[in-house]
């Protein structure tokens, strides 16, 4: 079986939004926000495992120490002057609309992925599109 592209995307989309929420809510003083970045958070692990029971004898690429790096100092250099919940929720949501781009084009890209592949690649776009309008409330 070759490599399953579309479940990479997925993974890595999935990894991207678990390795910044946890610092977004460290940085959020906003218990509201705090409990709703949590709940976010509960859904990109759903989406990052089952990605991974997905795979099969291709293992999926975990975020390098440089794209790790290059995130958490975008977000520290972004929320220097502002940490107010408004500003997270904006970096959120263009977090988000990144994620619906990938999602929709990587869609497009792999129209032969596996059925169980594109299923969740389409649940992970309907979580980023419901994400960015639960995070207007805190804009």
């Amino acid at each position: 079986m070759k490599k399953d592209k579309l479940l990479g995307r997925v993974h890595k989309n999935s990894q991207v939004g678990l390795f910044t929420l946890p610092k977004i809510n460290e940085m959020s003083e906003n218990p509201g926000f705090k409990q709703v970045l949590a709940s976010h958070e509960d859904e990109y692990k759903n989406i990052y495992y089952g990605a991974e029971r997905l795979t099969d004898k291709h293992p999926l690429l975990d975020m390098s120490a440089f794209a790790k790096f290059r995130t958490r100092t975008m977000l520290n250099m972004n929320t220097i002057t502002d940490k107010s919940s408004s500003h997270l929720a904006e970096m959120l949501v263009m977090g988000s609309t990144a994620g619906v781009i990938d999602m929709k084009k990587s869609l497009r890209k792999y129209p032969d992925a596996p059925k169980a592949s594109r299923e969740l690649a389409q649940t992970l776009l309907s979580i980023e599109e419901k994400n960015i309008e639960v995070m207007k409330q805190f804009l």
